[in-house]
């Protein structure tokens, strides 16, 4: 019982230093563009900023369209690939490992569950909304991804996918 208990803390500490660690690119990521729209926005500014390439993993919409293109037309996104090649490993993980992704990587997933924990230390416990709301927040997210599955790869044709991604 001691040895599973302390395997279990170690598994424990291990995903919350892999979320500390994506939770911390995440952030650097997000000063970074943040530089680089000041820098873009402000007509005086004589520094150059590149965008930075992480930013590609939050367009999970231009990699479906990417996707979409590379199925359709065979042509892999030269514009954005980092997007398509991390929505493509997202999926995969998934696949594989499950709900890997959510809880170990997905920054949305690491605040969430830091807000439960810090929801818990403050009220010592935590809120559970009605039934009803709660089947209708987590469907909410299918409902999303249906309108965007059915919009891009079956409603969207393998040129306008193409003509969408230098965009």
């Amino acid at each position: 019982m001691k040895d599973l208990l302390l395997k279990l803390s170690r598994k424990t500490l291990t995903r919350r230093g892999v979320q500390f660690i994506f939770a911390f690119i995440t952030v650097y990521i997000g000063i970074q563009f943040i530089r680089f729209v000041n820098a873009y926005t402000n007509p005086s500014t004589t520094e150059f900023v590149n965008r930075p390439p992480g930013v590609e993993a939050f367009l999970p919409i231009s990699a479906l369209v990417a996707l979409k293109s590379w199925l359709a037309n065979g042509v892999f996104d030269s514009i954005h690939p980092a997007g398509l090649v991390i929505f493509l490993a997202a999926i995969s993980l998934s696949l594989v490992l499950k709900r890997v992704f959510c809880s170990w990587i997905c920054p949305f997933g690491t605040l969430s569950e830091g807000l439960a924990l810090l929801g818990q230390k403050i009220f010592k416990r935590n809120f559970t909304p009605p039934r009803w709301l709660d089947y209708f927040l987590r469907s909410f997210k299918y409902v999303i991804l249906a309108f965007f599955i059915v919009f891009i790869f079956i409603l969207m044709d393998g040129a306008s996918a193409y003509a969408f991604l230098p965009a």
